[in-house]
């Protein structure tokens, strides 16, 4: 890829030659015969979601994986944050490959060195007991959830409608009840407000303090006061449900968009 636009298709044979085919195709026979080797040849590959997707812009269906790179990093150490390409040759061949974008026979490289990967990482994954989880749900799930990226999930934007109506009738019984306790009206959402509340008006025990020292009112400390106010689960629900409203009521029609209202 170059600036995010699809240069060519590599395709590596045991990772000693490659093929390029230049993007787009010069003929419509090209995607023709490289489905179906592609269908005859499980390919090894990495991301294979990306993969996929990728292939089908240019009508190239691929309905079977033999390995996925990508994947296969990740199960064996889940608590790596990069996986990128450049890392697991750094990590396994012990030499970056050139970025993709600078010219095809870089790419090329970067083909042949997923074979090479996937000799090591098929391995390890062997010796750890973790290849029939990786072959038989791992490999599978990454086509369903392409299917699924793909199809889109149908999201019934009345009715959201109605949760968040019901969802706000909630909060403003919750926030009245507050005040009430309080004695007063504030923003339940600011941590200076809420804590000189807490822990100067109703003089409620400081049981966690921040870095700085101040007294907590994380979800965390306040579970810990649950039973010295009836104020403090009324606030760890409005959290709550503040969370639901801002993360999803709000957020997930914006992105469900006509005809078909469908989330990608």
């Amino acid at each position: 890829t170059q600036n995010k636009q699809d240069l060519g298709i590599c395709i590596s044979l045991q990772g000693e030659h490659c093929f390029y085919f230049p993007l787009p195709f010069t003929s419509s026979e090209v995607p023709k015969s490289l489905e179906g080797a592609l269908q005859n040849n499980a390919p090894i590959v990495h991301d294979i979601k990306c993969v996929l997707k990728t292939l089908e812009g240019y009508n190239i269906t691929v309905f079977t994986c033999q390995f996925d790179t990508l994947l296969a990093a990740y199960l064996l150490q889940p608590d790596q944050k990069d996986f990128s390409l450049e890392t697991l040759s750094r990590q396994h061949l012990h030499t970056p490959p050139s970025k993709l974008e600078q010219s095809p026979a870089s790419a090329c490289l970067c083909a042949n060195n997923i074979f090479h990967i996937h000799t090591h990482l098929y391995r390890e994954l062997c010796s750890t007991n973790l290849m029939p989880l990786f072959q038989y749900l791992e490999m599978p799930l990454a086509f369903l959830l392409h299917f699924m990226e793909k199809k889109g999930i149908y999201l019934d934007v009345n009715a959201i409608k109605t949760m968040k109506s019901q969802l706000l009738e909630r909060m403003d019984t919750i926030e009245q009840k507050i005040f009430f306790i309080a004695e007063e009206s504030f923003n339940i959402k600011s941590t200076e407000q809420l804590r000189n509340i807490l822990f100067i008006k109703l003089s409620l025990p400081v049981l966690e303090k921040t870095s700085k020292g101040t007294p907590s009112t994380k979800a965390q400390a306040l579970k810990k006061l649950h039973d010295k106010s009836p104020i403090i689960p009324l606030i760890l629900e409005y959290r709550q449900l503040e969370k639901l409203r801002s993360s999803y009521l709000e957020t997930l029609p914006l992105m469900a968009l006509p005809p078909h209202y469908t989330i990608h």
